[in-house]
């Protein structure tokens, strides 16, 4: 399978690599903004063909690739993915799978029509340890599930992206127009370079950056769908401003999603709580146990699961689960699994049917984040916010011309 890989930065090489890696991919193209990561990939990759705007790419290999992993910044996710989906080919794109829910719902429709094989990058899906947490949820260890804590003591704000900074020269090799994509056209600054998760235009926060890691065990255990409710806590003095260079998420959030009741939680219904920033899960709730960086806490009919991210869950209390063996499960390989199934061996386990709602689920708690304190109420069927109007109008970004949905047709000429 020819396969081609659009960003190499951290991330971008990482997938790259695990996909070559699997003995059944061959990369023949890659593309980045930055000429010092394209630089790397020749580097590693002496026979690739190499390109600094994926646009391009696809129009020039659209007859060559049968695969593209996409590794790029949030805001960039759906228009990349929309397009490679209309040209019929697999794609394996980084958590999440896009900026904002109305594109997810998109993708997941348009990826459903196309036939082809999708993956979302959540690696740790994989892992024996998310694994062997679903199993001991749905093997009724616990009991039936009450509520869900799930946390990251991280911030979504870096402390340079609260200092003010000048307009700095474009550094050589840096295609800043090409990096930008669809957002909206601003000045350069260096620290959009390694903090652009915090910045509205850009990312998702820490929330959405690790949130589908973490609510994936939740959703997949449990068998949740759209939630019904979503409502969040965030700094009195943080304002969303609208418009402008200056957008950043908040720096500490506490979102809390209701769902309709499954046959793994009690009858009423289920509550998940997200923290970070350093809020954390109520102390009662793990009698003082030390919480690891990130993590999530399962409050069951009879007992209580502590799933550390990443490791092997835990019971409480340990005086009651001390004996108990857990349902330990194999790992899988996120890659190899992709792979196989665009060469039709089997299926994935996250793709886009899947990841889409998880990825949705997730965004819902930004968008509670704009409207808080206000409680959202979400109508899955017709993917729209019923009691806040205007909170549609953040289902789906503004693109910037030339770089939307559209931005590339089906034959792969670049609209100019």
């Amino acid at each position: 399978m020819k396969h081609a890989g659009i960003g190499y930065g951290a991330w971008g090489r990482c997938d790259v690599e695990l996909i070559e890696k699997t003995g059944r991919a061959e990369i023949v193209a890659i593309s980045d903004e930055d000429e010092n990561n394209l630089q790397s990939a020749r580097e590693r990759h002496p026979h690739v063909r190499l390109y600094s705007d994926w646009r391009e790419m696809l129009s020039r290999e659209q007859n060559v690739i049968e695969s593209i992993s996409v590794s790029t910044r949030d805001h960039m996710h759906a228009p990349v993915v929309m397009a490679a989906l209309q040209m019929g080919k697999h794609v394996y794109c980084q958590k999440p799978l896009s900026r904002m829910i109305g594109e997810s719902r998109l993708l997941t429709e348009a990826a459903r029509q196309a036939g082809v094989v999708t993956q979302m990058g959540i690696q740790i899906h994989s892992h024996e340890a998310y694994r062997t947490a679903v199993a001991t949820i749905q093997s009724g260890m616990i009991g039936r599930v009450r509520e869900v804590h799930v946390w990251s003591r991280e911030s979504s704000v870096h402390e340079a992206m609260r200092q003010t900074h000048d307009v700095e020269t474009i550094p050589d090799g840096l295609h800043w127009d090409n990096w930008l994509g669809a957002a909206c056209e601003r000045p350069f600054k260096s620290v959009y370079l390694y903090t652009w998760n915090g910045w509205l235009d850009f990312g998702n926060g820490l929330l959405g950056n690790v949130g589908c890691h973490l609510f994936d065990p939740i959703v997949s255990a449990l068998g949740l769908a759209a939630p019904r409710t979503i409502s969040a806590e965030v700094p009195k003095d943080w304002a969303m401003i609208s418009t402008g260079e200056k957008q950043m998420w908040p720096a500490w959030e506490q979102v809390r999603w209701d769902f309709d009741p499954t046959a793994y939680t009690v009858d009423e219904s289920i509550a998940v709580t997200w923290y970070d920033g350093g809020r954390l899960p109520p102390e009662a709730l793990h009698n003082g146990r030390e919480l690891p960086l990130a993590g999530s806490i399962w409050v069951g009919e009879d007992g209580t699961m502590l799933l550390p991210h990443i490791g092997m869950p835990v019971l409480l209390p340990e005086e009651k689960f001390g004996e108990a063996e857990l349902p330990v499960q194999q790992a899988g390989d996120h890659y190899q699994e992709y792979v196989d199934s665009c060469l039709g061996e089997g299926q994935t386990s996250c793709g886009f049917d899947y990841s889409g709602p998880l990825t949705e689920t997730v965004l819902l708690g930004m968008l509670a984040v704009r409207y808080s304190p206000n409680v959202i109420e979400w109508d899955g069927a017709t993917c729209q916010v019923k009691n806040h109007m205007s909170a549609n109008d953040y289902l789906m970004p503004h693109y910037r011309e030339g770089w939307g949905l559209d931005s590339l047709n089906v034959s792969g000429a670049v609209n100019e």
